[in-house]
């Protein structure tokens, strides 16, 4: 059915497959002919064996800006693909190192690596590969039975990072000597996170003295970063004590900051350093809020007029 499809559609220029296994290799062929194809999409794909020698020439034809191969098997193509015009890449770390082999990535801007364990000493020779990423997922965990503590990497890595999420224990490893504008930090509640922990103190309420191991030298380290979201757990509710860190704590580090979010209900806003701090909640979670009111655990304050 893929292939009958594709031959009615030679002009295409972005193509998904999904759940698809054990497809003959005569379609690589199909792949390869698609030649304003941009952006190619194999989510759980997998082939039957590598590429035939007849039908390389074909596949490593193609350029496509955005490529997506998470939870596909599909190394055979990543060895021959054409790379050179790659912006956009989500795959996991084995795919990632399996298109490396090549060589260098340069236009590589967006890089999203899937659910999966990572090494992290392997990351450095990885990340020296694509030196203009601005935009990094990272989903992996580091290796389970790891003992190690997580290191720094190299300054000279990752030069023109603008935007990371990721999983707390990587912070360490990627944060510091990057030019950040937005901070997203995962948890997988095994065990939660508070924002104590995130931002490398106990304290909540003072001067945290390593949040220093976010920040990045030189004068515009505290003052590039606009975004910082985690997925902490932290009480809805208790938008007092949200208050106190945003202006206690985040501000004196970070005074460029325009966007503050504990996980998904609440959002502390504004649209220049000069105007006020306003609390959002997303459409899909009024009637949470309605409801929190309603029962009475709000306190009844605005907050020195932030809210």
């Amino acid at each position: 059915m893929y292939r009958q499809a594709l031959r009615w559609a030679p002009n295409i220029k972005i193509l998904r497959l999904s759940d698809s296994l054990n497809i003959g290799n005569g379609f690589w062929r199909i792949i390869g002919g698609l030649q304003k194809l941009t952006s190619l999409t194999m989510y759980s794909v997998s082939f039957r064996g590598d590429i035939p020698a007849n039908e390389v020439a074909h596949v490593a034809g193609l350029r496509v800006l955005s490529l997506n191969i998470s939870n596909s098997r599909v190394f055979s193509l990543l060895q021959v693909l054409n790379s050179t015009m790659l912006s956009r890449l989500n795959c996991d770390p084995n795919s990632l190192d399996t298109l490396l082999v090549g060589g260098p990535v340069e236009t590589l801007e967006t890089l999203t690596i899937s659910d999966s364990e990572i090494n992290i000493q392997s990351m450095h020779i990885t990340f020296s590969k694509v030196p203009y990423i601005r935009k990094l997922t990272i989903y992996s965990h580091t290796e389970e039975n790891s003992t190690e503590v997580v290191p720094r990497s190299s300054p000279t890595l990752l030069p023109n990072l603008q935007s990371l999420k990721c999983f707390f224990p990587l912070l360490a490893f990627l944060a510091p000597g990057r030019p950040l504008v937005s901070l997203h930090v995962l948890d997988d509640d095994s065990p939660p996170l508070d924002l104590g922990t995130i931002l490398g103190s106990h304290s909540l309420l003072g001067f945290p003295p390593d949040i220093e191991e976010l920040k990045t030298p030189g004068p515009e380290a505290t003052t590039k970063l606009t975004t910082l979201i985690t997925d902490a757990w932290f009480p809805l509710t208790d938008l007092a004590l949200q208050h106190t860190i945003l202006f206690r704590i985040l501000l004196r580090t970070f005074p460029a900051l325009l966007q503050f979010q504990l996980d998904d209900p609440v959002t502390w806003k504004r649209f220049s350093v000069d105007e006020a701090w306003r609390v959002l909640v997303p459409d899909k979670y009024r009637e949470e809020v309605v409801a929190q009111l309603k029962a009475g655990d709000y306190d009844m304050v605005d907050h020195e007029g932030y809210l």
